[in-house]
């Protein structure tokens, strides 16, 4: 059995696929099955995937099914996996050469749940450096969001750019949430409230591949899918009877993703009508979840330009907000 099993959704992806899989047949550390989960491709994509599995059988496997969703890929990458441990990757990125090596020794020193890593931001064409991610901010070798409650705002929520104990999705019947664009965001807190070692390699292992035209750069309705997913977590931390226990950090999570990057994404939807009723609907959201979410401690460390759009938004102006920016796009483009 394979220490490390890769999970990797793949859905029309023929310019990208073949260096994100190089990169992970190339590792440092071998000792990993790769499971390629085609979503109903209609390119070229489940041809190199196949062209993979011939060459390294007994590495690669590939698995089929109709469009269902890069979640529904997900998960039955976490239905076939056969290790202990289980990563995942996205089909347009690719890791550095060390990092499964990397993060599976730090995962059997620390007896870890989970190991994080930081993350390169990259160009789509050139792969060139934009930034650097850092995910998750430990103040010790390793800890649980019982002793470090704020790694539920500071530990990415995006699936990959982690090595995971595969029980915790399976003991714990996580999975990742159907139908929902942000699905991460669904998830990686849930899972976080499972970790009882969390521990990270403080480099940059994984790249990020920044595409313009990516489903989290699409504006339309899906945006409020972000509330949905924050609803999803909230509901399960309140099950597990510590949603009090975390209510400042969960606060902030959807004062982060809703009044920062669903409100962002809102304000290039083009539809007048819709666009006002994203933004209503988004503050109909935090006020039901979190009415008195404007005293969270977080805000106080906040850029002063950021306090005082929150301030706005509390005043119920956000509107005009909105109005602005519109003019803004309109006359400077």
């Amino acid at each position: 059995m394979s220490k490390i099993s890769i999970v990797i959704p793949v859905y029309n992806v023929e310019k990208y696929i073949e260096k994100c899989v190089s990169s992970i047949l190339k590792q440092s550390f071998l000792d990993f099955e790769l499971i390629l989960v085609d979503d109903g491709s209609t390119d070229k994509s489940l041809g190199i995937l196949e062209g993979f599995q011939e060459s390294s059988p007994n590495k690669v496997r590939v698995i089929t099914q109709q469009n269902k969703g890069v979640s529904a890929a997900r998960n039955a990458g976490i239905v076939e996996s056969k290790s202990d441990y289980i990563m995942f990757v996205d089909s347009d990125d690719f890791l550095e050469k060390d990092m499964l090596e990397l993060m599976y020794e730090n995962a059997v020193e620390n007896d870890s749940d989970l190991v994080l890593c930081n993350a390169t931001v990259v160009t789509d064409e050139k792969c060139e450096f934009i930034r650097e991610w850092s995910s998750g901010a430990l103040t010790q070798k390793v800890q649980s969001i019982f002793e470090n409650k704020d790694l539920i705002n500071t530990v990415l929520p995006a699936p990959w750019g982690k090595l995971y104990k595969k029980e915790l999705f399976t003991e714990n019947e996580i999975s990742f949430p159907l139908g929902l664009r942000n699905q991460d965001l669904g998830t990686t807190p849930r899972i976080l409230s499972h970790c009882n070692r969390i521990s990270k390699v403080s480099k940059p292992l994984y790249n990020y591949r920044y595409r313009t035209g990516s489903a989290m750069r699409t504006y339309d309705r899906k945006i409020m899918d972000a509330a949905k997913n924050l609803e999803i977590v909230k509901r399960y931390f309140e099950k597990r009877n510590v949603a009090e226990e975390f209510s400042e950090q969960l606060e902030y999570l959807f004062i982060e993703h809703l009044l920062f990057r669903a409100i962002y994404r809102v304000k290039f939807v083009e539809e007048n009508s819709l666009r006002n009723e994203l933004t209503k609907n988004i503050c109909l959201v935090l006020n039901k979840e979190f009415p008195n979410w404007y005293k969270n401690k977080n805000i106080s460390n906040l850029p002063f330009k950021k306090k005082v759009y929150l301030n706005v938004v509390r005043l119920g102006h956000i509107g005009k907000v909105m109005n602005l920016f519109q003019l803004k796009k309109k006359f400077v483009g």
